[in-house]
């Protein structure tokens, strides 16, 4: 049966073959396009009546697992602070960790001044340097 079909779609004229898969994108297009347009307009109205009788939608996500968050560094006393600003409260269950991999330069003082002023903030130091791998293990 493949190898019928198959002979038949290599038997067709260039014309005749565009004429076929004309009308059938013409058919099966119109078929998609009226699809979606009837569920846009399905959703659109089922947004506007609950916003008339001012019910709000339900949360669609419902658990929210925790997440930590590893900073790791060494001598990046000039930046710690603007990173964990730019990052702390992104996420409702947000913990930071930062490391501060033996810095010479205050990092792990700044990051302690950050921590005292903002909760699930933890600050680790260590004495000597011991390269990022080291650090994050």
């Amino acid at each position: 049966m493949l190898t019928d079909w198959l002979h038949w779609l290599t038997s067709l004229t260039p014309t005749e073959l565009v004429t076929i898969l004309g009308v059938l994108l013409f058919v099966d297009g119109s078929r998609y396009a009226y699809c979606t347009a009837s569920m846009a307009l399905f959703d659109l109205g089922q947004s506007c009546w609950s916003w008339m009788r001012g019910v709000r939608p339900p949360l669609k996500y419902t658990h929210c697992p925790s997440v930590c968050v590893l900073l790791v560094g060494h001598n990046e006393g000039d930046t710690i602070e603007e990173a964990l600003a730019s990052v702390w409260g992104m996420y409702p269950r947000l913990e930071l960790v930062v490391v501060d991999d033996g810095s010479t330069d205050g990092m792990a003082e700044k990051a302690q001044r950050f921590a005292a002023e903002h909760a699930g903030v933890l600050v680790l130091s260590r004495s000597e340097r011991g390269g990022k791998s080291s650090a994050l293990n």
